[in-house]
């Protein structure tokens, strides 16, 4: 018996209301791409999913991008970036991981992770740059659940897109322009 096909919902225009970028990276486990938090007596991390130690330069970083819902519109990405979109009067909560951030953004975690290091207002320019953005958005809706009383999930996003762009680079490169501009 063939597996039932996933249906993907594509959000042809929603708006970037607000994006929770402070909290966007987190040290991650290389096997696993798990968030990582504890180290054990020797200063290493350690992944409970994979039950290993992990020295520190061993580590990644991995995007989570999220945007709350007490914001009026925004959505979220992961690494993690959250954010809550607006279509037209409904507001949807998302929240992006690893791959869809990094294609968005045009950066990986890493690159990220150093220029927050060179910049502290790093973060407040990507804001700036993701609100109000206008976008694209493929989802993949969550399984129904069997209990209504269970927490609803809220669907996962497989694309985002921006939709108007004055320049044609990644938008990482809007960001960094912004930074430099500051710095000057």
């Amino acid at each position: 018996m063939a597996a039932p096909k996933v249906k993907h919902n594509f959000v042809p225009c929603a708006i970037i209301e607000r994006a929770s970028v402070d909290s966007m990276l987190y040290v991650a486990c290389p096997t696993c791409r798990r968030a990582i938090h504890t180290r054990d007596a020797n200063q290493k991390f350690f992944c409970y999913s994979c039950q290993l130690s992990i020295e520190p330069e061993n580590t990644v970083f991995s995007f989570k991008l999220a945007v709350p819902s007490e914001s009026v519109l925004y959505v979220a990405l992961h690494p993690c970036l959250e954010m809550r979109c607006a279509i037209g009067l409904t507001y949807l909560d998302v929240i992006l991981f690893n791959e869809v951030v990094e294609a968005f953004l045009g950066c990986f975690a890493t690159h990220y992770y150093h220029f927050v290091q060179k910049w502290d207002s790093f973060p407040q320019h990507l804001a700036s740059v993701l609100e109000g953005m206008h976008v694209s958005l493929t989802l993949r809706p969550p399984p129904p659940s069997q209990d209504p009383n269970l927490f609803k999930r809220d669907p996962k996003v497989l694309a985002i897109e921006p939709l108007v762009r004055i320049s044609t680079g990644p938008l990482m490169n809007d960001v960094i322009a912004i930074a430099e501009n500051e710095e000057a």
